[in-house]
C-alpha cells in the first residue's frame, strides 16, 4: 500500500504533534521527517535519498533510520537510498550496489558488501518492542535505547567493538544486557578476529 491520508502519515514519522508548526520553528531532524511526509504524500513510485542523514549526530541518525524502516514497512514505498555509511546501508537496504571511483565494483546483500575493517554491522536480528526501551529478540529481553513510541517489530544490530567477552559476569561497567555462552571458536578476520 502507498502512504494513506495525512494523518497516518505523520502518525507513522511522529510528526503529529508539528503540524501547527511554522517551518523556523522545527530542528533539522524535524524538518527532514516533515520533507518526508510532503514526499510520501505525493504517493511516489520510488523514494530516492541522497545522504538523508548528512549533519545528524550518531543518536539522530539511528532515530531517522528507525523512521525510515517504519515508512518502508507500513507503506511498502520502494527507496533508493545514497550514502557513504556501511552502517546506513547495511540498516535500509535489501540490496546494495557499492561504487568506487564512480564505477560499480560490486552488487549484493547489503551485508555481503562491507569490507573487512569497515565499520560495519556484523550481527543483525529482528525483535518486538515490549515496553519503552524493552525489545525481545530470539527469547531474550534485552534494554535497548528506542524512540518514544516505538512499537512493534524492529531491526537490531551489534557492533563487534560493543561486544565485550569476559570469563565471569562483569560488574561496575556500563553494560545493560549480559549472556551467557561458549566460544566455539576463534578465527582471523582482516585486522580482528570472527
Amino acid at each position: 500500500p502507498r502512504a494513506g491520508p495525512p494523518d497516518e502519515v505523520a502518525r507513522v514519522l511522529g510528526i503529529a504533534h508539528l503540524l501547527d508548526r511554522m517551518p523556523r520553528n522545527l530542528s533539522g531532524g524535524e524538518r527532514r521527517r516533515v520533507a518526508l511526509a510532503r514526499s510520501l504524500l505525493s504517493r511516489p513510485e520510488i523514494l530516492l535519498l541522497d545522504e538523508p542523514f548528512a549533519g545528524l549526530d550518531a543518536p539522530l541518525r539511528r532515530e531517522a533510520i528507525s523512521y525510515l524502516l517504519r515508512v518502508r514497512e507500513r507503506f511498502a514505498t520502494p527507496m533508493v537510498v545514497v550514502t557513504h555509511l556501511a552502517e546506513e546501508a547495511a540498516a535500509l537496504a535489501d540490496w546494495v550496489v557499492r561504487l568506487e571511483a564512480g564505477h560499480v565494483v560490486g552488487t549484493g546483500p547489503s551485508l555481503s558488501m562491507l569490507r573487512p575493517g569497515e565499520p560495519g554491522i556484523d550481527n543483525h536480528f529482528t525483535g518486538q518492542v515490549v515496553a519503552p526501551n524493552r525489545v525481545r529478540a530470539g527469547g531474550a529481553d534485552l534494554w535497548v535505547v528506542l524512540p518514544t513510541g516505538a512499537a512493534g517489530d524492529l531491526r537490531l544490530a551489534v557492533y563487534a567493538h560493543d561486544v565485550l567477552l569476559a570469563s565471569e559476569m562483569p560488574r561496575g561497567i556500563s553494560a545493560r544486557n549480559a549472556f551467557w555462552s561458549t566460544v566455539e571458536g576463534i578465527a582471523p578476520a582482516g585486522g580482528g578476529v570472527q
